[in-house]
């Protein structure tokens, strides 16, 4: 069996601490305590986070997100590549990885559950977010294949468990994704009812960046919020560069650290890769032959690929993200008052100061809101997905997915007796707000 090293009590610290917090405010029935588990694309990382939440649906707040995240072992990494290498999915190994995996994430969901304290009877539920492996059937369409052992888990740690979340957007002609849109702006958007009005970017440095141009409502309309993305290369692009120099660096955090302080951007050199469009070996070569010609440092080309993926961003950000036209009385640029950056520090640190400097002449606040832990988002947007599903909430949004219809993602799999009945009492109880009649149908 495969174990994680264990969770330090220190990463908790940042935000007072979690049991002392949670118990000012779970005297209040209307709180409700979840687990958020993402895997990463690459399964080399995996974020576990507690949240605790209040109200339901679009008048969902989150109070308090705590986690952490956790690296994968090297041999679950490299199963995985050797998985989606193949072109035919081998039952018997599939099924031996996601037993592997489920594993680990069986552990950090009952060291998670330590930090709940005495209110680990309150946690309704685990939620799994994990890439899966992709197919494709005889006529071009895409199958999901989730990665998530979801009866294992649920009978390991006694939570029921909510998970599949791409599977229902795919039936209804979706991507399987992003699905993150919906709760980030949840989360992160200005909701204020009476001064609604800031617009905000959320920017995950994932494997791609992957950011949100988050409008400003007030979250009662029956509408959908009219978010747009924004694309980018993230660290799977900084990976590779740093792969392809290997012969001329030793140590990937050494190169980024020198990259933010010694390095020199090289407008040449992004011409080039703007040249190459999205041919990322093309890319790799043009940096490789600069570096070997001895015209720039390694430190100098990851500080033009931080500097390249920046670029890329605030152009978006200024077009209004990708997707529908504009919605609202100004331009989408010209009212941002608020962007988010998470991702690791060493890339997380330049894009700030990039944003800092393109809109000097603007108000851009960049800090982070107290309540969440901001190096355990993917784990938070994984918890906040198990209780759209359990709030009965579609939570796709069809023009980002490719859906042709919203539909309520993920399924259910029973916990203990005990935590099952405390999450049919929820939702019971709660009462989706009216909607058209043309929505419902």
């Amino acid at each position: 069996m495969l174990h994680l090293p264990l969770i330090s009590s220190d990463l908790w610290k940042a935000i007072d601490d979690p049991a002392a917090r949670i118990d000012r405010v779970l005297t209040d029935r209307s709180y409700r305590l979840s687990i958020g588990l993402d895997v990463d694309q690459d399964l080399r990382t995996m974020q576990c986070t507690l949240a605790m939440t209040s109200g339901h649906g679009k008048y969902l707040r989150v109070s308090h997100a705590i986690g952490s995240q956790i690296k994968l072992p090297k041999l679950i990494t490299d199963n995985w590549q050797q998985l989606t290498q193949t072109e035919s999915l081998p039952l018997l190994k599939y099924r031996q990885f996601i037993a592997d995996l489920a594993d680990l994430q069986i552990q950090a969901i009952e060291q998670v559950k330590r930090k709940a304290g005495k209110y680990v009877d309150r946690i309704l539920f685990a939620s799994v977010s994990e890439p899966g492996v992709w197919l494709s059937d005889f006529d071009g369409g895409k199958i999901y294949c989730g990665l998530t052992d979801s009866q294992r888990i649920a009978d390991a740690t006694g939570l029921t468990v909510v998970d599949d979340y791409p599977a229902n957007d795919v039936i209804a002609g979706g991507r399987g994704g992003p699905l993150s849109a919906l709760p980030l702006w949840l989360t992160f958007s200005d909701r204020n009812a009476k001064v609604a009005d800031e617009h905000r970017v959320v920017l995950l440095l994932n494997e791609m960046c992957e950011g949100y141009l988050l409008p400003a409502s007030d979250g009662l309309d029956a509408e959908l919020p009219r978010i747009r993305t924004i694309r980018s290369p993230g660290k799977r692009f900084l990976r590779g560069l740093i792969e392809a120099l290997r012969d001329h660096c030793c140590d990937d955090q050494e190169a980024l650290k020198q990259s933010s302080s010694t390095g020199t951007v090289s407008e040449s050199l992004k011409r080039s890769w703007d040249e190459c469009e999205s041919d990322q070996p093309q890319r790799f070569k043009a940096a490789v032959d600069a570096v070997e010609a001895k015209q720039l440092s390694v430190a100098d080309v990851l500080k033009t690929a931080i500097d390249f993926t920046v670029g890329s961003c605030l152009e978006q950000m200024r077009r209004g993200g990708h997707g529908l036209a504009y919605y609202g009385p100004q331009p989408a640029a010209s009212n941002i008052r608020q962007v988010y950056v998470f991702g690791d520090a060493e890339i997380a640190g330049p894009f700030l100061d990039y944003i800092n400097q393109s809109f000097a002449q603007e108000k851009i606040f960049t800090q982070m809101p107290e309540a969440i832990d901001g190096q355990n988002v993917r784990g938070l947007v994984a918890a906040l997905l198990g209780i759209l599903h359990v709030d009965q909430m579609q939570a796709n949004i069809p023009w980002i997915t490719g859906a042709d219809q919203q539909r309520i993602l993920g399924k259910l799999t029973p916990g203990s007796p005990s935590n099952w009945r405390q999450l049919v009492r929820d939702m019971s109880d709660f009462r989706p707000p009216a909607m058209k009649l043309r929505d419902a149908i």
